[in-house]
């Protein structure tokens, strides 16, 4: 149902236009035409150091920019770790879409490079995002980091649990995608 590649200045600039808040990263909502130019190489850097960085999520059926995925380096408390984040367009959420491309990035993670553990960190008052990463994903909770004025929760996966839970994963992400058959078209 998706595909997955690296962002271009398209998408991220349709994926900008069609945001319904600021959310944490690198290039504002609002972001001029240089900003973004800025953010699509600061990204193709990230990408030389680990292959990684952000990547757009679109619709297999039409090529629809829906959203975008990461693993990106950085450090907690001097700790340099690889992060994934996520974000999906309003539109789009309670579809299941997330939990494909998070299974798919994975999997791709874990079986293509030298990475053994993916962390996560969520913000306390998203618990959508916290059912998707305990409850799918199979993540492990850490404990929390306190962020100016949010509480953020720390997760993690090491690439044994998910390649010997690979096949359960599997079944519950695609449970959810059988339960919503109308994001089967």
């Amino acid at each position: 149902m998706l595909i997955i590649e690296p962002i271009c200045e398209k998408s991220l600039t349709y994926i900008l236009k069609n945001i319904d808040y600021d959310f944490n990263t690198l290039v504002p909502k609002n972001a001029s035409q240089y900003q973004i130019n800025k953010f699509i190489l600061h990204n193709d850097k990230i990408r030389c150091f680990n292959s990684l960085g952000y990547f757009v999520i679109k619709l297999k059926k039409d090529l629809s920019p829906i959203g975008f995925i990461s693993i990106i380096p950085r450090y907690i408390h001097e700790n340099l770790i690889n992060e994934l984040g996520y974000f999906i367009i309003k539109y789009y959420r309670n579809n299941n879409f997330m939990k494909e491309a998070i299974f798919h990035t994975l999997n791709y993670v874990f079986n293509n490079t030298n990475i053994d553990k993916i962390y996560s960190l969520v913000e306390d008052s998203n618990s959508v995002s916290k059912h998707i990463l305990l409850n799918i994903m199979m993540f492990n909770f850490i404990g929390s980091l306190p962020n100016c004025s949010k509480l953020t929760q720390v997760y993690y996966l090491t690439k044994s649990k998910f390649l010997n839970q690979k096949e359960l994963i599997y079944i519950k992400t695609n449970k959810c995608l059988i339960k919503n058959k109308r994001t089967l078209i």
